[in-house]
């Protein structure tokens, strides 16, 4: 019965957040000046794949189709720096990602570039997602000084979670001179402490969980043939991201390297004319049809990744019920509210350091607990 009644309140806040939320984000014809000003306010993750090598070919990953290990295409860097501007302009100061479908660290100039950040954009949080397989105590020392806030680190067992978890969890701590934290009551996984940013580790084991269809490009892998999407999709509000050919990708499931992703590509940020604001904009007909009830089409269909709770979920953004709570006095602050809270989850990684069994209390960005 709770269960039912906590699904139910789920349901309908997500119904109220799709339905209150500004006309203006499924708009394409809005000025720049006012994406701006919507970017500033429901953009959560800007994500950034540095370059397209990967050191692996995972069977759970389209890199198991897709050749990243025969050379490898680094961002350009005045793409890169015309993004952290960019941001710069907005004051940006929720998180940039290191991630995509490339091995972060397993390039030289990552650390470099999360430096770069950190000058240009003070505020950010940045994460970076790692295999792990770079990890060391050297490389953990210059993630230190380069200003990394956190690092995720995926294990991935080849049989048995429970049998391998033990090994690769001891192999980390050995390479790197950390210590593995028992399980902290933020994330499901453990912390290796040492360091003075946040590392988080994870065990994942495919096998024993649905894995994602990654935009159809894994379906007969993912087990996903006879699903349809009904489920809403948040993501092209809140979370954005740039493969390392400088294209703008629909979200983070996708990529302009596989042939059916191609109609997912929604502009190129190496056109001195594109920004990501123009970008940010691009996304208003892929929101509205996101949003809206049914069964969702292209890339969309087979996705089940779903970071918001699980589906099916059929109702979703309706003209006539927008317009009615757009006109509700304080609606427009209650889907602020409802915006911010999801946004707010970065106060809990901004502290620092050596958290033993819990982590610290949250406290100014960057700042070290004691």
């Amino acid at each position: 019965m709770l269960h039912f009644i906590n699904a139910s309140l789920r349901a309908l806040l997500k119904l109220a957040a799709a339905n209150a939320l500004p006309q203006e984000l499924f708009d394409p014809k809005i000025e720049i000046g006012r994406s701006k000003e919507l970017f500033k306010s429901y953009v959560k993750h800007f994500e950034i794949e540095h370059h397209s090598y990967c050191n692996r070919t995972c069977w759970f990953c389209p890199n198991s189709v897709v050749d990243r290990k025969s050379v490898n295409l680094r961002m350009n860097k005045k793409t890169l720096l015309k993004i952290f501007s960019q941001l710069a302009e907005i004051d940006y100061d929720q998180s940039i990602i290191w991630g995509g479908y490339g091995e972060p660290l397993s390039d030289e100039t990552i650390f470099d570039d999360i430096r770069m950040a950190r000058d240009m954009l003070p505020h950010v949080y940045q994460r970076l997602y790692s295999n792990g397989d770079y990890l060391t105590a050297e490389v953990v020392r210059r993630l230190e000084a380069a200003g990394l806030d956190q690092l995720r680190v995926s294990l991935y067992p080849e049989s048995d979670r429970d049998l391998e978890m033990p090994k690769l969890l001891k192999s980390l701590e050995d390479r790197t001179g950390l210590k593995i934290a028992t399980k902290t009551r933020e994330y499901d996984g453990v912390q290796l402490i040492g360091s003075s940013f946040l590392i988080l580790v994870e065990v994942k084991d495919f096998r024993a969980k649905h894995m994602f269809s990654r935009g159809g490009a894994l379906l007969k892998e993912s087990g996903q043939e006879a699903y349809a999407r009904t489920l809403l999709c948040f993501s092209p509000i809140q979370h954005l991201s740039v493969a390392y050919d400088g294209q703008c990708m629909l979200c983070c499931q996708v990529r302009p390297d596989v042939k059916e992703h191609q109609s997912a590509i929604v502009g190129n940020l190496n056109d001195e004319h594109y920004s990501i604001f123009h970008y940010y904009r691009d996304l208003a007909l892929s929101r509205e049809v996101l949003l809206c009830s049914g069964i969702k089409k292209g890339v969309c269909t087979s996705c089940n990744f779903n970071p918001f709770g699980a589906g099916p979920y059929k109702l979703g953004r309706m003209g006539s019920l927008s317009k009615i709570l757009n006109k509700i006095p304080g609606s427009k602050a209650f889907v602020n509210y409802l915006w911010l809270f999801p946004r707010m989850d970065r106060e809990r990684y901004k502290q620092r350091g050596d958290g033993g069994e819990d982590y610290c209390d949250p406290g100014t960005a960057h700042q070290k607990c004691s």
